[in-house]
């Protein structure tokens, strides 16, 4: 082999070439046509080149030729241009080479002929030769021999080509210790697919690696196809990479030297019992020049991972067993409070950690507790990123809030799995849970009152929200207006004294008249009662209005929730505060008001509770509340017209 050329031979070389000859002269243009190899096998892709010499010519008009039943596999946009110096005789001369490179493919056996193409120098059309191919029976035709870089100083003497490498042939691994699956054309560069195992029970985790190995150099890489996992549930674990390059690693497998790059890696759950093939992936390499042209492209594909599932024993399987719960995990749930007073939010916690199926394992579901109210529960997952086993927690949150004072047990939860690994059934538990309440539910104040808790824990302050029912039985007093100028002598030689005079019993008279209107209108009766709600409800939904556009859900309701009970307390008296949503129901349809319109009433207090205590209440938009304001509006006018008894008396 011969070594590189060092810097004494590239001066020793320079000086040659401007004094070998006397004279420089260019060449005529010419204009050939080649292929690769001219033996290719079925299904075998070759590469076809015309390149096109010419000094300082004109080009235009090029026309490829007529490929016949060869596909084209890939095609050149344009001509990748080369500019070669001679430097000699007192002159310089300047050769330009033009290269269509076309990489075909063969799809039925026999002879090929590839015709000529076209293309017009100094505007004469030249043609290029013809180029005969034989197609023979797939894997029948040799490997291509290995293409080698031109010496820049090549037709230059004694600075010739250097005889190519030979590339050495991977040595093949014995079938008992080889890592599966290698390509399926192992060479300098491939793709590696590696499963951590090939046999799984159904549900068990199986982990699936793509590497790229290259031992010569390629500048971009390009997905071709995707490998396809039916039969499985995947999980993409492939670890997070900002930069968007590769990562290659060192690695030396049979002598030979390569960069090795994770290109991706998945988490497979064998969704039945039976041999599951998951596809090959395909992707293209390829080497570019400095200007971003390409110079070669190869295509990788690896060989298909077959998986072979195999069902859960039946021996020791639990009831109703979730086929999902295969691996190892573990159970937990907590509050944020053991003791709170009635009406007081308290959030439980499910927590289910492990490595598995998370995303399709389902928590425990927690039973109904007698005495509170639950709220629909909000789930929330969270999966380690960046390793090799699909890891983490999933929980389930539940808002309740108790009805009555008491103490209330939570009982265990338990989650039974199959652990792979010992291949025996196990089963994972919550520990019991303690929940004292305290207080009187009849004295429990309205929603919005004192003591009431958002969720989170937050008690808001003593009195916030709540009604200033002083304030809306004293009138504000009025001073009466003084007398501003002084009244001298003069004034009582004038006309104007004797009305001075009336004025003390006019005054009295008016006094008298203000007071009787003040206390009828200032008396408890039902009419006050309505006139005063009605008052009361146009500032409830103002505020409202309000509230709903600034996008405040948590205290739009708040007021649609008072403006409600305050009608339905001027109605049937302040001894609905506190009332249960059944026995507020049961009051309506026993004072004399429709089914239907009582239901309506509970629905929307129910709608409130929901949109203010539920998790995930903040997604709540603009046209929800909307409706909202207007059924309050429908309820608030429907709760004045119903014919409402009196409340009987003991």
């Amino acid at each position: 082999m011969r070594k590189p050329l060092g810097l004494p031979a590239l001066v020793v070389g320079v000086a040659l070439v401007a004094g070998a000859a006397p004279v420089a002269h260019a060449q005529a243009p010419s204009f050939v046509a080649e292929v690769d190899r001219n033996q290719i096998g079925v299904g075998d892709s070759f590469t076809y080149q015309v390149t096109l010499n010419a000094a300082n010519e004109s080009i235009d008009g090029y026309q490829p030729p007529n490929f016949g039943s060869l596909r084209v596999a890939s095609a050149p946009r344009g001509p990748n241009r080369s500019t070669q110096m001679q430097i000699g005789g007192g002159g310089t001369f300047v050769q330009n080479s033009y290269t269509w490179q076309y990489q075909l493919v063969a799809s039925q056996k026999g002879a090929l002929s590839i015709g000529p193409a076209r293309v017009r120098v100094d505007g004469r059309e030249m043609k290029s030769n013809t180029v005969n191919v034989r197609v023979v029976d797939a894997g029948a035709a040799p490997r291509p021999a290995p293409q080698r870089s031109r010496s820049p100083f090549a037709g230059i003497p004694g600075f010739g080509d250097p005889e190519p490498e030979p590339e050495p042939e991977p040595a093949r691994e014995p079938e008992a210790t080889r890592s599966p699956p290698l390509s399926s054309a192992p060479a300098a560069n491939f793709i590696r697919a590696v499963p951590d195992k090939t046999k799984a029970f159904v549900g068990e985790m199986v982990t699936v690696s793509w590497f790229l190995y290259l031992s010569t150099r390629a500048d971009q890489f390009n997905p071709v196809t995707e490998p396809h996992t039916d039969g499985f549930w995947a999980e993409d674990i492939t670890p997070p990479n900002p930069t968007g390059h590769l990562h290659f690693q060192n690695e030396t497998i049979t002598g030979r030297p390569y960069q090795v790059a994770l290109l991706s890696r998945k988490a497979l759950f064998p969704l039945q019992p039976g041999k599951l093939t998951v596809t090959p992936m395909e992707s293209e390499i390829s080497q570019v020049d400095f200007f971003g042209s390409t110079l070669r492209r190869q295509r990788l594909k690896t060989d298909p991972v077959i998986i072979e599932a195999v069902p859960l024993p039946k021996a020791g399987q639990p009831a109703d067993f979730d086929a999902a719960s295969v691996g190892k995990f573990t159970l937990g749930a907590h509050v944020d409070r053991n003791a709170v007073g009635v009406g007081e939010a308290v959030t439980l916690t499910v927590e289910l950690k492990g490595q598995g199926n998370l995303r399709n394992l389902r928590v425990p579901v927690l039973p109904a507790l007698d005495g509170w109210k639950a709220y629909p529960p909000k789930t929330n997952l969270a999966l380690d990123s960046g390793g090799e086993r699909v890891a983490g927690t999933k929980s389930t949150e539940y808002l309740l809030l108790p009805e009555r004072p008491g103490t209330t047990m939570v009982t265990s939860l338990s989650l039974p799995y199959f652990d792979p690994e010992t291949k025996t059934y196990a089963v994972a538990k919550t520990d019991p849970l303690r929940l004292e309440v305290t207080g009187d539910a009849s004295a429990v104040a309205q929603a919005g009152g004192a003591g009431a808790t958002v969720p989170g824990g937050a008690a808001a302050p003593n009195g916030a929200g709540r009604e200033n029912v002083i304030g809306a039985e004293i009138r504000p007093i009025r001073a009466p207006a003084a007398l501003t100028r002084d009244i001298g002598a003069t004034f009582y030689r004038s006309p104007g004294f004797a009305g001075l005079l009336l004025i003390p019993p006019l005054g009295l008279l008016l006094t008298v008249v203000a007071g009787r209107v003040r206390v009828r209108l200032g008396g408890d009766t039902e009419r006050t009662r309505r006139r005063r709600a009605r008052t009361m409800a146009h500032k409830r939904l103002s505020a409202a209005e309000l509230h709903r556009d600034a996008g405040r859900p948590a205290d739009f309701y708040i007021e649609i929730d008072r403006v409600l009970r305050d009608q339905l307390a001027s109605r049937l008296g302040p001894s609905v505060a506190g009332l249960r949503m059944d026995e507020l129901s049961a009051r309506l349809r026993a004072r004399g008001m429709a089914d239907e319109a009582a239901a309506r009433v509970i629905a929307e207090l129910e709608e409130c509770d929901l949109a203010r205590f539920a998790p995930g209440a903040g997604g709540v938009g603009r046209e929800r509340m909307t409706a909202s304001l207007e059924r309050a509006a429908e309820l608030i006018e429907a709760i004045e017209k119903a014919p409402l008894r009196a409340e009987p008396t003991g």
